[in-house]
């Protein structure tokens, strides 16, 4: 039986997006944060863990100020909340994307000291 990578273990060296991660199990929460305080994971029925460098993407449409006791107690809500984009609701035609973006991208610029590219 070959060894299959998983999802997490393919993303190494780059970026892993969730989707609607508060609707995610109280068990799956516990694992993504396991995942994130030591940087291993461990393939199922092996007993070494395999080191991982990825970064998360996590997104849901839900007020997630509300959900962050459910996200484990609190803690993986702070772990995945670095950076934030509030994005207008999408029926809302007064702003377009591209400003939208643009602003989302400054305003995380300025409160991580980092420059702001131009590019949409």
């Amino acid at each position: 039986m070959a060894n299959r990578k998983g999802l997490i273990e393919e993303a190494d060296g780059g970026t892993f997006f969730f989707d609607e991660i508060a609707e995610t199990t109280p068990a799956f929460q516990a694992k993504l944060l396991r995942v994130l305080q030591e940087g291993e994971i461990r393939r199922v029925g092996e007993n070494r863990p395999i080191k991982v460098d990825i970064r998360i993407v996590a997104a849901t449409n839900q007020n997630i100020q509300h959900r962050r006791e459910a996200l484990q107690a609190g803690i993986l809500y702070y772990r995945l909340n670095v950076v934030r984009f509030m994005l207008p609701p999408r029926g809302d035609g007064r702003t377009s994307r591209s400003s939208s973006s643009t602003s989302s991208r400054r305003s995380a610029a300025r409160r991580t000291s980092r420059r702001a590219s131009a590019r949409a």
